[in-house]
């Protein structure tokens, strides 16, 4: 059986080391509240913590403004933490406190990654291991889609899987026949289809035609040409004039086009053939899907391009897999794909089905904002020139980042319970941490001097309605 084999795959695969943490003496309380951890580290590596109550989590909501050397890459040596337990988790009192240090080698880093895109950041990458640990929340704060690249771990490597399909509800018979995958890779994925106002933080210039209705910012980046998001042929890596181009200029991260099978794999959110990416049922091939109606925007719904992250996630915690903007993938398109069982076909080596003609198109997937419902199912394949754009079109982005070798993180835990009282007067008026500077739990507190920035960047965007 072949395995995929990326061509985006420019990062080698990092080795597996797990680095030792271990938290030095005892957590300390200050009378406003603010909790403060200090660990050594004999290896670099990312660093997540977790406050618990009986050994219980208090869970990542409440731990919002967690600050310092906690959630990045952090250096071998002395790190520490601090925690506005008074401005999280007012009101309130505890008696056995404790705190869950990890360390996490690069090559199986936590499950969420969020990149920051914006100018003079002092910390480009932050990891986290759950979406309830993201500050502000992934939706409710519209920054991730607008100044920050959110993106998921897939954990593929090594799964065999069913792609294509055999008598799923709308299927096509000329393209999606089913076949085994093996995946040879773990990959993080964008939470989000890329928008406008993400490729605009990063000097990508305005494009697509807009409606004031549907808040421009926040929707996906059409009317792009592959070749404009990807600038070069693969196997080279995407040119520093393109889209993705500037992204790594920005934040250093390696991000392309998924391939057409890591696409389908993250689609369909840990489910089967007959399924939408939540696990519920493909109801109907046209007209309205009443189980689709949650996840998508399609011809059953709105009928028109929306803000990315209006509807429901998949199983992964992925949003619009199903319609809003059709997605490109690197591959050439080819109707029959079942003899490459999983190989990326980005560089042209394999021909199309007479396997004597080059490829002209590359696929696109997930259907789009006017499609019917068998256009949107995971399994669905379509196709697109490269120097092409349409309204209808978009993508969202992948990265390698340096996953490799699995390993599972060390752990240290505070060695005596301490007790934790926030029931004040005026909990509000407890010190701010650093957090809103490293990572802002609100678009409202973007600075001026930043916002200046983005008008120089971009010309006449309009920031905030």
């Amino acid at each position: 059986m072949k395995t995929i084999i990326s061509l985006a795959m420019a990062c080698s695969a990092v080795a597996a080391t797990a680095a030792t943490i271990s938290i030095t003496g005892q957590p300390t309380v200050g009378a406003d509240g603010i909790v403060t951890v200090t660990y050594s580290l004999d290896a670099d590596a990312i660093v997540t913590a977790d406050f618990r109550e009986n050994g219980v989590s208090l869970g990542g909501t409440n731990q919002w403004s967690l600050a310092g050397d906690v959630f990045k890459l952090v250096p071998a040596g002395t790190g520490t933490i601090t925690w506005n337990a008074a401005k999280d988790v007012p009101g309130r009192q505890f008696s056995a406190v404790t705190v869950e240090l990890k360390a996490w080698a690069e090559s199986d880093a936590p499950d969420y990654l969020i990149a920051d895109l914006m100018v003079g950041s002092t910390c480009r990458l932050r990891y986290y291991p759950s979406v309830d640990c993201i500050p502000g929340g992934i939706v409710a704060d519209e920054g991730y889609r607008m100044y920050y690249l959110p993106m998921r771990k897939i954990r593929a490597r090594g799964v065999t899987w069913t792609m294509g399909t055999t008598s799923e509800k709308g299927r096509s018979t000329s393209n999606e026949d089913a076949h085994q995958v093996t995946l040879n890779a773990n990959y993080y994925i964008g939470v989000f289809e890329l928008t406008h106002a993400q490729c605009a933080a990063c000097g990508v210039s305005r494009a697509g035609n807009f409606n004031e209705e549907y808040r421009w910012r926040l929707t996906p980046q059409n009317r792009t040409t592959w070749n404009g998001y990807r600038g070069t042929q693969p196997p080279a890596a995407p040119s520093d004039g393109s889209t993705f181009g500037k992204i790594k200029a920005r934040t250093g991260l390696l991000v392309d086009f998924p391939t057409e099978a890591q696409w389908e794999y993250a689609a369909r959110g840990g489910y089967g053939e007959g399924t939408w990416g939540d696990g519920s049922t493909i109801l109907a091939s046209s007209g309205t899907d009443a189980n689709l109606s949650k996840l998508a925007c399609y011809k059953g719904t709105k009928n028109t391009m929306i803000s990315t992250g209006s509807y429901l996630p998949n199983g992964y915690g992925l949003y619009d897999m199903h319609g809003n903007v059709i997605e490109m993938c690197q591959d050439w398109y080819r109707a029959d794909i079942t003899t490459l069982n999983g190989v990326c076909n980005a560089d042209g080596a394999h021909y199309v089905d007479d396997e004597t003609s080059e490829p002209t198109v590359r696929v696109q997937r997930g259907g789009y904002y006017s499609t019917a419902p068998s256009s949107c199912r995971a399994s669905s394949r379509a196709s697109i020139k490269p120097g092409d754009y349409k309204t209808e079109s978009g993508c969202r982005v992948m990265t390698y980042a340096n996953l490799g070798e699995e390993v599972a993180p060390t752990v240290a835990v505070s060695q005596s319970p301490f007790a934790l009282d926030t029931r004040r007067d005026d909990p509000q008026a407890a010190a701010t941490t650093a957090s809103t500077v490293e990572l802002r739990s609100s678009h409202s507190v973007f600075s001026v001097s930043f916002a200046i920035d983005m008008l120089k960047q971009i010309g006449t965007l309009i920031l905030f309605q």
